[in-house]
């Protein structure tokens, strides 16, 4: 491990290395939280949206602007997905000011949803943390982590139960309905 990128609502991100080789190139690791103290259905529900999340970034694996999925295992004792490194999240890049880089980004971010949603992919959670850029400017939309696809699919989060980061959400999210957020 290199380092810790940060922790989610499902998982913790690590910067690593493959130790194996003498390459440089450096990788995301993504570990679903273990939390010994939650229910059995609750921990399978985090499960199938950890298998979710893979099968959605299998769709996508051709974008310019997500990183696709090199390896992952999905267990009853760990589950973990390794992506390539795509640089720092707008969070921790704030000071960018001149427009051209701001545009640069914006048009990656616009290509990388549509491409998502060309394949019925809803990420569901897109603010500054799921935004990286890489040193040459290139923006990457990532941690699919709650996203929806194919409207037979059964829903993983309850009407009860709200997505998204409340600042960046849109209203209908706060429900948890992803039928709202669909229609006209």
């Amino acid at each position: 491990m290199v380092n810790r990128l940060g922790q989610g609502g499902q998982g913790i991100a690590y910067l690593v290395r493959d130790l194996t080789t003498d390459s440089q190139v450096q990788w995301v690791l993504t570990e679903l939280r273990d939390d010994k103290w939650e229910s059995r259905q609750r921990r399978q529900k985090r499960l199938l949206r950890f298998e979710r999340e893979i099968a959605a970034l299998d769709r996508l694996k051709q974008s310019p602007h997500i990183p696709p999925v090199v390896d992952f295992h999905v267990g009853p004792e760990a589950s973990y997905l390794v992506r390539p490194y795509v640089g720092k999240n707008l969070e921790k890049l704030r000071n960018v000011v001149e427009p051209q880089a701001v545009l640069q980004r914006f048009r990656g971010i616009v290509d990388a949803v549509k491409y998502a949603n060309d394949r019925e992919v809803v990420h569901r959670d897109i603010k500054p943390n799921s935004v990286t850029v890489n040193d040459d400017g290139t923006p990457y939309l990532v941690d699919f982590g709650i996203c929806a696809y194919d409207e037979s699919e059964v829903g993983l989060t309850s009407t009860k139960e709200g997505f998204g980061n409340r600042y960046f959400a849109a209203p209908e999210c706060d429900a948890g309905s992803v039928d709202d957020a669909r229609e006209p």
